[in-house]
C-alpha cells in the first residue's frame, strides 16, 4: 500500500499544474477588471493554480484508492464516485481560495468562491468522466486481448492433444509392428528388410518432429518457474530425449525481464534447440544468456553440427525458423544475426537492449 501512495503522490504532475493553472487562470480573467495590481495578482494565480491541480488530482486519486481498497460496493458504483469527486474537488478549492485569500489580501477577489468550487466541482466530475470512460475502453481493449490469447492457448492445448493421443500413438504403434515384421522376414527375404527398415527410418523421424511440435505447442509454464529454471529444465528435455550435450552459462538479473521478454527468448532458446535437432545433426551444442547492469540481454545458441549457406535457405520455409525468431524479436526491440558455414556449425546470437 505505501508504494502505491507513492506513486499516485508522484504521477502526473505536469498534468496536474496544467489543469489546475488552467482553472486558476480562467478565474483570474473572469475578474480581471477588478484586480488592482494585475501582475502581482497573475502571480499569485499561478502559484494558487499549481498548488490547487496538485492537490485535486493527487487527493481525489489517493481517496479513491484508499476507499476501494475499504468499500468493496465504492469500487463498483460509479454514481459514489461522481459525488466523492464533487464535494472533494469543491472542498479542496474552497480552502485553498481560502487560505490564499488570507495570504495575498487585496490581490485576489473571492466574493464567489462557494459558486466557482460548485463550477469547478462539476469540472472536476467531466475531467474525472472523461478519464473513467478512457479507462473503460482500454480495460475492454486489455479483457477482448486476454480472452484472444486464451482461445488461441486453449486450441494449441487442444491440438497438441490430438496429436499426442492419436497421431503420435499410432507412429509409435506402426513402429513397433514394423519392428515385428522385420524379426519375422529377416531370414528369408533381405529386399523386404532394407524396405522395413528405411520405413522404420522414417517413422523414427516423423516421431521426432511430432514430439518437437508437441513441445511447442504446450511448453512448461514459464508462471509456475524462475525464468533460468525453466530455460535450465528444457535444456535438459532437449539432452535426455535427443542425446545432445548442451553446455549452459546463465547470468544475471533474471527479474529485469517481464512476461513478454521472458516468453520471446525462452521461445527463441526452443526453435534454436528444435532445428539443432532436425537440421544441424549434432551431439554438441552451447547456450549462454547473459543479463548485464546495463539491462542488456544477450543470447547466443551454438551447435557443432553441418552448417548451412545462408543465402541459400533466406527464402525457403525451412530455414532454421529464422523468420519467425525475427518477428518474435521485432515486440520487444532485439536483434538477430545468425553465423554459419557448412560444416562449421551455426551460432544465433540475440541482442536485446532495454530501455
Amino acid at each position: 500500500m505505501k508504494s502505491r501512495i507513492k506513486d499516485i503522490l508522484k504521477k502526473d504532475i505536469k498534468l496536474s499544474l496544467i489543469i489546475g493553472i488552467s482553472i486558476s487562470l480562467t478565474y483570474y480573467y473572469a475578474f480581471y477588471q477588478f484586480h488592482q495590481d494585475k501582475l502581482k495578482t497573475f502571480v499569485a494565480y499561478l502559484i494558487f493554480g499549481s498548488i490547487l491541480g496538485y492537490l485535486i488530482s493527487t487527493v481525489s486519486e489517493l481517496v479513491h484508492y484508499l476507499l476501494s481498497e475499504k468499500f468493496h460496493k465504492y469500487q463498483k458504483s460509479l454514481l459514489l464516485h461522481i459525488i466523492v469527486e464533487f464535494f472533494l474537488s469543491a472542498f479542496i478549492f474552497t480552502t485553498t481560495s481560502y487560505s490564499f485569500q488570507v495570504i495575498f489580501s487585496g490581490y485576489i477577489a473571492f466574493d464567489y468562491v462557494f459558486f466557482i468550487s460548485i463550477g469547478v466541482g462539476i469540472m472536476s466530475v467531466l475531467v474525472f468522466l472523461g478519464y473513467y470512460s478512457r479507462e473503460q475502453q482500454e480495460k475492454a481493449l486489455r479483457l477482448e486481448k486476454e480472452n484472444k490469447k486464451l482461445a488461441v492457448m486453449k486450441e494449441r492445448n487442444r491440438i497438441a492433444r490430438e496429436l499426442h493421443d492419436s497421431v503420435s500413438q499410432n507412429l509409435f504403434g506402426l513402429n513397433l509392428q514394423l519392428n515385428t515384421l522385420k524379426e519375422i522376414v529377416e531370414d528369408d527375404g533381405k529386399e523386404v528388410t532394407d524396405i522395413i527398415e528405411e520405413s522404420k527410418k522414417m517413422v523414427e523421424e516423423v516421431q521426432t518432429e511430432m514430439r518437437l511440435m508437441i513441445y511447442e505447442l504446450r511448453p512448461d509454464n514459464l508462471q509456475n518457474k524462475e525464468f533460468f529454471v525453466a530455460i535450465e529444465d528444457l535444456v535438459k528435455l532437449y539432452e535426455k530425449r535427443y542425446k545432445i550435450d548442451i553446455s549452459t552459462y546463465l547470468k544475471g538479473d533474471e527479474g529485469i525481464l517481464n512476461d513478454k521478454e521472458q516468453l520471446v527468448i525462452y521461445r527463441i532458446i526452443q526453435e534454436s534447440l528444435s532445428n539443432i535437432v532436425k537440421h544441424a545433426e549434432a551431439d554438441k551444442a552451447e547456450l549462454n544468456l547473459i543479463i548485464d547492469k546495463d539491462n542488456k540481454i544477450e543470447l547466443k545458441i551454438k551447435d557443432y553440427g553441418q552448417g548451412f549457406k545462408l543465402k541459400e535457405v533466406k527464402n525457403k520455409e525451412d530455414s532454421y525458423g529464422l523468420e519467425t525468431m525475427k518477428e518474435r524479436l521485432k515486440g520487444i526491440s532485439g536483434n538477430l544475426n545468425i553465423d554459419t558455414e557448412p560444416d562449421k556449425g551455426t551460432e544465433v546470437k540475440v541482442i536485446i537492449a532495454k530501455n
